[in-house]
């Protein structure tokens, strides 16, 4: 239905945008319980995939955040090719798995001061980037990053604690989508790629 009060698109448009927002916010909050719900199931992934707007997941993802990038002294920077990006997925699951990855971003990447999100999409793929500038992981430990029960090892693990489920659980919520996620460190940052198809 047309805006009863300037008869225009636009406001069914804004509507609709209202709409997907509150949608994405309930699929982040319901993302905070799933991960039981996974350890129960033994990894076990049921996708319900709809169409959702993953430039907005994410930027409201971020926004969630803020609290724990201030209480951690940390600086946060989002980058975008699109102001919007429609792909097709599973919403309470994808924000499982970014919430994961900038979780870990905090506890691994504290000392480094800034985490950048850098959002590339194309017209069959969206490509996501989460980069922190802490400790470099080393080069046998990256084969293994993905697997159940890992962490770091090293000295700060045993502080920031964890089941080492998150980064094994995101690889599961990467594979139901029919994408991919790596990770790479190095001087210049450590940074866990996830490319996912516009539609799995």
């Amino acid at each position: 239905p047309e805006c009863p009060f300037c008869n225009s698109i636009v406001c069914q448009k804004e509507v609709t945008k209202q709409t997907m927002n509150e949608k994405q916010k309930k699929q982040i909050r319901e993302s905070r319980y799933i991960t039981k719900l996974i350890e129960k199931s033994n990894g076990k992934i049921t996708a319900k995939m709809a169409e959702l707007d993953i430039v907005n997941l994410l930027a409201q993802l971020l926004d969630e955040f803020y609290p724990i990038f201030e209480q951690n002294h940390l600086e946060y920077s989002y980058n975008t090719n699109v102001p919007s990006k429609i792909i097709v997925g599973d919403g309470t699951l994808l924000a499982r798995l970014f919430d994961n990855l900038l979780n870990n971003a905090v506890k691994y990447g504290n000392d480094g001061k800034m985490i950048n999100v850098i959002l590339n999409a194309e017209e069959t793929a969206v490509t996501i980037q989460v980069i922190n500038f802490g400790s470099i992981i080393p080069a046998n430990e990256l084969n293994t990053i993905f697997e159940k029960f890992y962490r770091m090892e090293q000295s700060r693990s045993t502080q920031t604690g964890g089941t080492g489920l998150g980064l094994a659980i995101a690889k599961n919520i990467v594979d139901v989508h029919n994408g991919s996620i790596t990770a790479e460190s190095s001087l210049n940052g450590t940074i866990f790629k996830v490319v996912l198809p516009t539609i799995p």
